[in-house]
């Protein structure tokens, strides 16, 4: 859950709050700086930028256990992928599911 400041118009002020980690909520935290990818490796496109500290939902984890599914945050509802070693963990593993990888870009094939 986070928590921001608001202006007077209640537009929110960004970098301006915290946030904590529900105790039931599988999280990720990326460690640095990294795009959001369309799928589980370099080759794919980037989705979006993710930033360090960022707070990310977990939706699922790779077959090989290298990258989390994450909610986007430059497209609520969209998930996008998140190096696992790039990033911290808070929740249950055990309760989240296998993703399911989507198909390599054309010009990786």
């Amino acid at each position: 859950m986070c928590i921001l400041v608001a202006n007077p118009d209640h537009s929110v002020q960004t970098n301006t709050g915290n946030c904590v980690v529900l105790p039931d909520v599988n999280a990720a935290v990326p460690i640095f700086d990294d795009p959001c990818l369309a799928g589980p490796g370099d080759i794919y496109p980037s989705l979006g930028q993710l930033s360090a500290g960022q707070v990310l939902l977990v939706m699922g984890l790779s077959p090989d256990e290298a990258w989390w599914t994450v909610d986007n945050p430059a497209n609520p509802g969209q998930t996008c992928w998140l190096q696992r070693s790039r990033s911290d963990f808070s929740g249950d593993l055990s309760t989240v599911p296998l993703a399911e990888v989507p198909l390599r870009p054309r010009a990786a094939r």
